[in-house]
């Protein structure tokens, strides 16, 4: 039987339908049930989520309705005033989790942001296209943007902060004056084809780590050589931070959610569905017990080659953690990535070969 859960007008939201609502829409894992109310965090058995009508009194998750979606998300620009409220929040011994993004946000950042609202005290969102990982050629004037609408979703989410700097407040004496880079790992795969981009990624999630001091940093696993590359720098330069991957998140029709596929017309993005199936086709031959690295990759490749407007930049076979490339026999943990143009649309997969659905 579904159940309507009413909050109070002032929070912006009449009415939530459905009994995860309240907690599984907004909070994905419910913070206040560990937080707010702690011994209601039971551990789950039978099924059974901590956080469901069954386990959790209606009266706790009524008011925690109200506490937080009453709350705003406060947007900070300046970088002095970021300093200024982590500093706060630093002296009251409370956790940062910090979601770097370049705006623009889908279900897949959003499961970032709730993943960070279950873990840290407070949560930051950057939202900053970062000019220096894009390529002279690239689209960096054309990366679609739309703050009032991220606005609106963090806050939905339950972000604390997000955090919307310029250029020059992030690169205060230029764009090339400090640089961090990631040797190796970082000219592969896409690096490869996009000279200095995990250089730009490196040096501007350096600083936003640097100004957040965050205890938790959040990406997806759609982006899986940056997030190992990230994991990489701050284990090499001994950063704090704990960098999470979070699963990567797909359309229901298998497409992998990207703020690029906006620009995908109706006909590409039948097209670009191509990646999601060749990349099942290669696990399905994997399962099989293939492991010729070529015959994988071809397996792939056939299914996009065939669609009329693909380019295919590369398909690779890689370690899970170094990312270490296999060009013949594969070992039985191994991950397909492919970055692949579609109607002139630059599009990343991935998918463990060793993992079901």
């Amino acid at each position: 039987m579904r159940q309507r859960w009413f909050v109070p007008e002032r929070s912006g939201i009449l009415s939530l339908e459905g009994a995860a609502a309240p907690y599984a829409a907004i909070w994905g894992r419910d913070v206040l049930t560990a937080r707010l109310y702690p011994k209601y965090a039971a551990t789950p058995t039978a099924g059974v989520h901590p956080a469901t009508p069954q386990s959790f009194p209606r009266k706790y998750i009524f008011y925690g309705i109200i506490m937080t979606l009453s709350k705003e998300t406060r947007i900070i620009r300046d970088a002095k005033e970021l300093s200024a409220f982590v500093k706060s929040v630093k002296h009251d011994n409370k956790t940062i989790g910090l979601v770097p993004t370049m705006g623009y946000l889908h279900e897949g950042h959003l499961s970032l942001i709730r993943a960070a609202r279950a873990k840290a005290d407070v949560v930051i969102v950057s939202d900053f296209v970062n000019p220096t990982q894009f390529g002279p050629s690239e689209d960096y004037a054309t990366y679609p943007r739309d703050e009032q609408a991220d606005l609106a979703k963090v806050q939905s989410c339950g972000a604390d902060i997000l955090f919307i700097p310029t250029v020059e407040t992030l690169y205060p004496n230029g764009q090339g004056s400090t640089w961090v880079e990631v040797q190796n790992l970082g000219n592969i795969l896409c690096g490869a084809s996009r000279p200095g981009h995990f250089r730009g990624v490196a040096t501007v999630v350096t600083k936003l780590l640097w100004l957040s001091q965050a205890d938790y940093a959040f990406f997806g696993e759609k982006d899986y050589q940056q997030l190992t590359i990230l994991r990489r720098m701050a284990q090499d330069l001994g950063c704090p931070t704990e960098i999470i991957g979070m699963p990567l998140v797909r359309e229901p029709d298998g497409l992998a959610l990207s703020s690029r596929n906006v620009r995908l017309s109706p006909d590409a993005r039948k097209q670009a569905l191509s990646l999601s199936r060749g990349l099942k086709k290669a696990r399905a031959l994997f399962g099989q017990g293939c492991r010729d690295a070529q015959k994988l990759i071809a397996e792939a490749q056939s299914e996009i080659a065939a669609q009329p407007d693909t380019e295919i930049q590369y398909i690779s076979l890689a370690h899970p953690d170094t990312l270490e490339l296999y060009t013949q026999q594969v070992p039985d943990q191994v991950m397909m990535l492919m970055a692949v143009k579609v109607g002139g649309v630059r599009l990343i997969d991935n998918m463990r070969m060793d993992e079901r659905c």
